[in-house]
């Protein structure tokens, strides 16, 4: 990238996550970890760069997921 390109915001915002969120992943997750960031909205991922993101725990059970969704 040559200094007369512009970065824009979400790309420093996913770049900074990358960084610090994901920077000890193996490499090979990268390209997921990046699609999941780029569907996230500006505000999201602010918030995350920021740390202000937090993780939440899910209470419930999982239960298997019927083989053909239509019949429900």
């Amino acid at each position: 990238m040559t200094a007369k390109q512009k970065v824009s915001l979400r790309e420093k915002y996913i770049r900074k996550i990358m960084k610090e969120k994901y920077g000890d992943d193996d490499p090979k997750y990268d390209g997921q970890n990046i699609a999941f960031l780029e569907t996230l909205s500006l505000n999201e991922l602010s918030n995350l760069a920021d740390g202000e993101f937090e993780e939440i725990e899910l209470e419930g059970e999982i239960k298997e997921q019927p083989e053909d969704l239509n019949e429900y």
